[in-house]
């Protein structure tokens, strides 16, 4: 693919590299948050609630994946 890359090109391209990076840290963060959930000594929760949004979380992330890469 030998296309010039026009202004407008550019500019989308570097709105995705400012924002890519950030999304992707902010996403791990709230992973982890959810992962100090897991403290059994401060959090009473069933296995059931916790299949049930890990389930969510994962079907989001294959969707995303889908868009992506259809």
């Amino acid at each position: 693919m030998n296309i010039e890359k026009t202004k407008a090109y550019k500019h989308r391209e570097s709105r995705f590299n400012a924002l890519f990076p950030k999304r992707i840290e902010k996403s791990i963060a709230t992973i982890h948050s959810i992962k100090k959930l897991s403290n059994k000594t401060n959090y009473v929760y069933d296995s059931k609630q916790i299949y049930e949004g890990l389930t969510l979380i994962i079907n989001e992330l294959n969707y995303c994946i889908q868009c992506i890469w259809p």
